[in-house]
């Protein structure tokens, strides 16, 4: 992939891609189709085949582009559900389990302070209260195969050092994340934490338990991969258990309940559960927080000021380290020179109202791949009609 899409310029054409141009190919098949019409995708549309397959188990975008799909492919051939494929036993029986938990009184304060929806989405995320729901979680599936799936790497970090357990992100040594797969697959790994890396590509077919702490904003297409993870048929035919850790009354909330809309419209069903359920004690240990902070508040023992700019930094950080890094592609070279002063504040603006109404309608990016990309240099080669697809039906 990065040696097909080097260029020594931004300004100038792809050298390597001229490969696959050079010959009448008679059938591409493109695996993961549904993320053909990103723009770094699509260019791959270009090249001349006799034949083409597309395939994907989830054909749904947040961009709503998946009917591209079929301009650039074809009509589609074959479609099952997800329900269909267990009853044959091709794929594993899965329960899914949504647990809901509030926010620790001071979370609650900073998450009202803000009024940026990635920054209040962020907050609901890291919720404290998930590691303890994780720990319950882990401990009660000790003896199964249990991958923890995230969003945010600080989160996940700490996910790793709690438990001991190792960590796989976009910046981890294709090396190191072959022998931790390899570990995992031989049962010396029983715990691995993962980051949007495994929401593709990845071959763990003993994973039997999925517990996702937080995700790509609304993304259905992230909720349906991430179930996929532990959906190989398992050898002693038992059942995979997928759980998504829920803030409520919160964004985290809002935004999971638009990412389960693919999963229940293939017939699977959440089970909503309280995390008093499932931690001893949590009503009164959340009766004791909030009268500490009632008697911190009246001895004005903390600066609101402080909470609200700790706040705006985390939701910083969520745009500028994690979700930007964590893709696994390589990092953009520096652009030379500046740009004018009017010029960057209109760019900045341009991003910001785009970012703002995404989210506002409930409905986010749910991969970096659905993000346009604003791009320099020669535009691209315009393409007259579909003859040149030349579809074979």
């Amino acid at each position: 992939y990065q040696i097909l899409t080097y260029r020594p310029d931004k300004t100038e054409e792809f050298p390597h891609f001229g490969l696959f141009e050079q010959r009448d190919w008679g059938l591409i098949v493109y695996d993961e189709v549904h993320l053909l019409p990103a723009p770094i995708f699509r260019i791959t549309a270009e090249i001349q085949a006799r034949r083409r397959l597309g395939l994907t188990a989830t054909l749904v975008r947040e961009d709503g582009r998946e009917t591209d799909v079929f301009s650039l492919i074809g009509p589609k051939k074959y479609d099952v559900p997800w329900k269909d494929l267990e009853k044959q036993g091709w794929i594993a029986t899965a329960e899914c389990t949504e647990i809901r938990l509030p926010l620790t009184p001071e979370e609650r304060m900073e998450y009202m302070l803000v009024d940026d929806s990635r920054i209040k989405y962020r907050i609901a995320a890291e919720n404290p209260l998930k590691l303890d729901v994780l720990e319950a979680l882990i401990e009660q599936h000790s003896h199964d195969a249990v991958l923890v799936i995230g969003q945010y790497i600080e989160q996940l970090k700490g996910i790793a050092r709690r438990f001991n357990a190792p960590l796989v992100t976009g910046k981890t040594p294709n090396a190191e994340r072959d022998r931790l797969y390899d570990e995992f697959r031989t049962g010396k790994i029983k715990l691995l934490i993962v980051s949007k890396v495994a929401n593709f590509a990845i071959d763990l077919p003993d994973a039997n338990v999925a517990i996702q702490v937080s995700g790509t904003f609304g993304s259905r297409q992230e909720e349906a991969q991430r179930l996929g993870r532990i959906l190989r048929p398992k050898k002693d035919g038992s059942i995979a258990n997928f759980y998504t850790l829920v803030t409520h009354d919160t964004k985290d909330q809002d935004f999971s309940t638009n990412r389960q809309l693919f999963l229940t419209e293939q017939g699977y069903r959440y089970n909503i559960v309280d995390a008093a359920a499932i931690l001893p004690g949590l009503t009164e240990r959340l009766a004791s927080m909030q009268a500490e902070f009632e008697r911190k508040k009246l001895e004005g023992d903390f600066d609101i000021e402080a909470l609200r700019e700790r706040a705006n930094n985390r939701g910083k950080a969520a745009v500028d380290e994690d979700a930007a890094v964590d893709e696994g592609i390589a990092p953009k070279a520096k652009a030379r020179g500046r740009k004018p002063k009017a010029q960057a504040k209109e760019d900045g603006q341009v991003e910001t109202r785009h970012e703002e109404s995404v989210i506002d309608g409930e409905v986010a990016a749910g991969a970096e791949d659905q993000q346009p990309q604003r791009r320099r240099g020669r535009p691209p080669k315009q393409q007259a009609g579909r003859d040149h697809l030349r579809l074979v039906k």
